[in-house]
């Protein structure tokens, strides 16, 4: 399970893909230890499934990765994390196309218990 400690400052969200959340400050570096700048071209890689419609989640999963906000950083459920899984992976496997290792579900806390974390 992935623990949070951060040390970031709160920036205005830039992030085009993450402009629909319900926040518009954003914590830096987020929880890759990136800025906002590399976390865009990282999040940029993920436009043709957002594009596709694999999952109506996968925004919410990515903003709050790349993009936390800033009141309450808080990591996606695990729970979260596998419903875009199940929608986005059998896509990604039909181009031969991995589900990224940096966005393990297994490592995100549980909705049941632990700490709080992004459900929906």
């Amino acid at each position: 399970v992935l623990i949070l400690l951060f040390a970031g400052r709160c920036k205005p969200l830039t992030i085009s893909l993450c402009s629909a959340m319900h926040y518009n400050m954003t914590l830096f570096p987020n929880f890759f230890n990136q800025t906002q700048g590399e976390a865009s071209a990282e999040i940029g890689q993920f436009f043709p499934l957002v594009r596709y419609g694999c999952s109506s989640e996968l925004s919410l999963l990515l903003c709050s990765l790349y993009a936390p906000p800033c009141s309450e950083p808080r990591l996606p459920c695990r729970e979260l994390c596998n419903r875009v899984k199940n929608g986005c992976l059998p896509v990604l496997t039909k181009f031969g196309i991995p589900w990224p290792t940096n966005i393990a579900c297994d490592k995100f806390p549980s909705a049941r218990r632990g700490p709080k974390c992004i459900v929906a």
